[in-house]
């Protein structure tokens, strides 16, 4: 679940953007209630007002449901304290260098457990991920079509434009923007392939247990197509990495303290 970056989506359906911390809040809630109860039941809602209504199929009662089963994207600070209160596990994309994505994990699992009184699950991690039995080819994959997806998200998302400073829950992200433009799209792009995953089976390993050291266990989501990546080629790293990396990353775990 996420509220979403785009302010042309915002726009095609006409609702105004600093609108969406809400509708995110109150729109999560009524289904976590949903898919936990089968009822939905919001009479006074400010953005999605709806009478009682049964949810046909119901829930399953031997189903055994939990907040955890969802995952909340928590891009901005300001996003990590509403995925926290909702009792949801964390999910981020890999966009900049990993100790800042630490701090946010770590403060995520601080309101996570003053909120609910118990431990999250792990995180979820996105990666853009090339992986290649050749270490340059790797790279030189990575360079091109990772850095191509980060310039099409860069314009989808304005990420680079002025109006985030104005819109209401999103200013954190003027930070990012300024830096962006400040340091020049082609230097954004390269710590943006930087940020995510490259190289052989063995040094994406080294990157995750890097990882893995700083914040513990966490979920490794990966994509393959994406920024033109030929489907032959993504194909050809998603098996390799299954192969390879996959039970190298299920060896992951963080030491379980005494008496726990």
């Amino acid at each position: 679940m996420g509220r979403g970056l785009a302010k042309m989506e915002y726009d095609a359906f006409g609702i105004p953007m600093d609108e969406a911390r809400g509708r995110f809040i109150e729109g999560a809630e009524i289904t976590i209630e949903g898919l936990r109860t089968g009822v939905v039941d919001n009479p006074d809602g400010e953005f999605y007002p709806q009478s009682r209504v049964d949810i046909r199929p119901a829930p399953n009662p031997a189903y055994e449901w939990g907040r955890d089963r969802l995952f909340g994207a928590a891009m901005s600070p300001d996003s990590v304290p509403v995925i926290a209160d909702l009792g949801v596990r964390m999910m981020t994309f890999m966009q900049f260098e990993f100790d800042k994505h630490v701090e946010t994990i770590n403060r995520w699992r601080d309101l996570y457990r003053e909120r609910w009184g118990t431990e999250p699950l792990p995180p979820v991690i996105q990666d853009f991920v090339v992986c290649h039995e050749d270490e340059e080819e790797a790279r030189r994959l990575a360079y091109e079509h990772t850095a191509r997806y980060f310039l099409s998200v860069i314009k989808h998302y304005d990420f680079a434009g002025e109006h985030w400073r104005n819109t209401k829950g999103y200013e954190t992200y003027q930070v990012g923007a300024d830096m962006i433009r400040e340091a020049g799209m082609e230097a954004a792009a390269d710590a943006y392939v930087e940020a995510n995953v490259y190289g052989t089976p063995e040094q994406i390993v080294e990157k995750y247990a890097a990882r893995h050291d700083k914040v513990g266990d966490f979920f490794a989501n990966a994509a393959f197509a994406f920024g033109g990546m030929p489907i032959d080629q993504a194909e050809k790293a998603l098996k390799l990495y299954g192969e390879k990396v996959v039970p190298e990353l299920q060896k992951m775990k963080a030491p379980v303290p005494a008496g726990a």
